[in-house]
């Protein structure tokens, strides 16, 4: 692991931050005020194939560029402890307050600035560990901002704090370990619960949406479904039922629908098993069947009807 602190660099009115672990290399810009940077402190802890990395500004503004990273791509999870950020980049501006936490990853680039002294935690995640173990947490275009008031929240920005005081009772195993369990929390922190000040029909319409977003997920279930949601598997049971529904059956319906679309705009080429397939059929005699009592007549006669009119 190499560090170097803010120096000059080639960009003439910026000083550059480092840092490196194994193949995983970060790389900050901050803007020169009077030819000098600010004064700013950057500490780095590795954990594993992770690294752990407290950080301290004084008021300034800078970038972070795709370009300058080098290395294998990873994730970052900042976490704000004191002070006010802008993050702008190619989305809407994050206003960071204390509390919050900001996932991203090295192939966005981004401006920050800082109105007055910071100190934060980042997390680096090789980015193909991360979208492994935190499917939820993974972005693609823009950086995912969770804003402080859950206490699973509250929860992860206290772990960090705490490992990073006793970093020295703890061996690089037991750390990365530690800081998974802190991540572990933001993906709790990030699905969305179900409470008092929640409706009923809010919740419904939640799930529909995601139901239609997973359709192709062969494992989409009950469970998967309330786990995601917050809510028990008989709550949503009885949600379902408020509407003479079952779950399964709202599944499969909807599927059912989506090969239907699909036997209409295709191009007759399209092979019907693999078409059930895609849409979590895991059988394509059943889905065959379900079709005929559905719509009155199989999958082929219906695109055979489709491609006449």
């Amino acid at each position: 692991m190499i560090m170097t602190p803010i120096s000059s660099s080639a960009r003439t009115s910026f000083a550059t931050s480092v840092i490196q672990h194994a193949d995983l290399r970060a790389a900050w810009h901050v803007k020169l005020e009077g030819g000098r940077p600010p004064k700013s402190l950057l500490e780095p802890q590795p954990a594993g194939s992770m690294l752990l990395v407290s950080m301290q500004s004084a008021a300034a503004t800078g970038c972070v560029s795709t370009e300058d990273h080098g290395g294998e791509d990873f994730y970052g999870v900042l976490f704000n402890i004191t002070g006010r950020q802008r993050i702008r980049g190619d989305h809407p501006d994050r206003i960071l307050q204390p509390g919050d936490v900001l996932v991203w990853n090295s192939r966005m680039s981004c401006d920050f600035e800082l109105p007055a002294a910071i100190q934060e935690f980042q997390i680096l995640v090789p980015l193909e560990r991360f979208e492994q173990m935190w499917p939820s947490l993974a972005i693609e275009d823009a950086p995912r901002h969770l804003t402080a008031g859950s206490s699973m929240l509250a929860l992860a920005h206290g772990g960090v704090q705490t490992l990073w005081r006793q970093q020295q009772q703890f061996a690089q195993e037991e750390l990365r370990t530690g800081l998974e369990a802190i991540v572990d929390l933001l993906g709790k922190a990030n699905r969305p619960t179900w409470t008092p000040s929640r409706s009923k029909a809010k919740l419904f319409d939640d799930i529909v949406r995601y139901i239609d977003r997973e359709l192709d997920d062969p494992e989409l279930d009950s469970t998967s479904i309330a786990q995601r949601h917050g809510c028990s598997v008989r709550s949503l049971q009885v949600l379902f039922a408020e509407r003479q529904l079952t779950v399964a059956g709202f599944i499969r319906q909807r599927r059912l629908e989506r090969c239907r679309q699909a036997l209409c705009t295709d191009d007759n080429s399209s092979n019907i098993g693999n078409l059930a397939l895609h849409w979590g059929f895991s059988d394509a005699a059943h889905f065959s069947k379900l079709f005929r009592a559905t719509y009155g007549v199989s999958p082929r006669q219906y695109r055979q009807r489709s491609a006449v009119r």
